[in-house]
């Protein structure tokens, strides 16, 4: 490796035979870093700055391989000058910092994929509309200031906060017969005890009083539960939901027939539910049993509403692009394409400039 990149860099030796699509790729971006900069490598190895031998697997860590790759390029030492080094490094902070939203989208594509009635990814950081990201404009309504733009997942945005004395989000009830609820939370309140759902503090709300064609889906005993009505017939999981650890929660009810309760992709609990639509109420309710004042207390994301039973397989699906821990190396999305480009039109038109000025001089 040549003295101008510096004596500390790291490098890992990339042999032809291992070489992947994404090796490949690279060794691209670096010629191009190559013509603009004039930088002088062996030519005995294949060299990149990358650390991690993930690549040979086609596959990296986004937030430590790619980084580093990206911050090795774009805070090379002399000789770039001021005006090249802080193109270069723009442009780093660009591709670093957009990888969050790149695995949010992937997520987002999953639930899309399944074609939602009604999807709350809850990313506002102001106002009290939670928009639709389905497409079916069933606006929901933040109500007594439920706090916005909390972190959550990288795999998922951001999240909403809910206080456990009255925050929630009012949303249309757009399921009745056939459906799927699906969230995720995090949590270290206790829930309260008891046997029926309705019992709990309100995670996906849509109850009245009595005897009624109803459901609730809710955190009773410090874990999930499923609760359909007329009669009333709830199941409960086995996982408890108030470790402070996120948790995906999927319930599905088949009318007339089975209700199934999921945590993390697994199934917990099964049971059974009338053969009528559940429409006693017209609303459902995120966050709060506002029936009888018992509201969730903890983080709440990418809730979603589906007219149909999702299978078992669709909704490990969901869980893992809410969990994986590594993603492929980020092929560049069209922004950063675009500003790649400019990048470097910018150095070439440098380089242009200097050579011009040597030449007069």
């Amino acid at each position: 490796m040549s003295d101008r990149l510096g004596a500390t860099t790291d490098v890992v030796q990339i042999s032809e035979g291992v070489r992947t699509q994404h090796a490949k790729r690279i060794e691209s971006l670096w010629r191009h870093v190559d013509m603009t900069t004039g930088i002088q490598r062996s030519r005995g190895h294949k060299e990149h700055l990358l650390r991690s031998n993930e690549l040979f697997k086609g596959r990296i860590d986004p937030f430590v391989d790619f980084t580093h790759f990206a911050f090795q390029i774009f805070s090379l030492r002399p000789p770039l000058s001021s005006p090249r080094r802080c193109i270069f490094r723009a442009l780093a902070a660009l591709a670093v910092s957009s990888w969050p939203t790149v695995a949010a989208a992937q997520y987002q594509a999953t639930v899309l994929a399944d074609a939602p009635v009604a999807y709350y990814r809850f990313e506002e950081v102001a106002g009290t509309n939670a928009l639709d990201s389905s497409g079916n404009g069933n606006t929901g309504t933040y109500t007594n200031g439920p706090v916005l733009a909390q972190a959550g997942l990288a795999q998922l945005g951001l999240a909403v906060s809910f206080d456990g004395i009255n925050d929630h989000v009012v949303t249309p009830r757009t399921v009745a017969t056939n459906f799927t609820l699906e969230l995720w939370l995090r949590t270290t309140a206790t829930s309260p005890a008891g046997a029926q759902a309705y019992e709990g503090d309100g995670l996906v709300w849509s109850d009245v009083g009595g005897t009624a064609n109803d459901f609730v889906l809710a955190a009773l005993n410090d874990r999930a539960a499923f609760f359909t009505g007329n009669p009333d017939t709830t199941v409960i999981g086995t996982t408890p939901i108030n470790d402070g650890q996120w948790h995906h929660v999927v319930a599905t009810r088949m009318m007339g027939g089975a209700t199934r309760l999921y945590v993390d992709g697994v199934l917990q609990a099964t049971g059974t539910t009338n053969g009528s639509p559940l429409n006693a109420l017209a609303q459902i309710m995120i966050g709060g049993n506002t029936l009888d004042s018992r509201y969730f207390e903890g983080l709440v994301d990418e809730v979603a509403y589906y007219t149909t039973v999702m299978s078992p397989a669709r909704i490990q699906a969901h869980f893992a692009a809410g969990t994986a821990p590594a993603a492929p190396v980020p092929a560049f999305g069209a922004g950063a394409q675009l500003a790649l480009l400019v990048a470097m039109l910018a150095l070439g038109l440098l380089a242009l400039r200097r050579r011009a000025t040597a030449s007069c001089n």
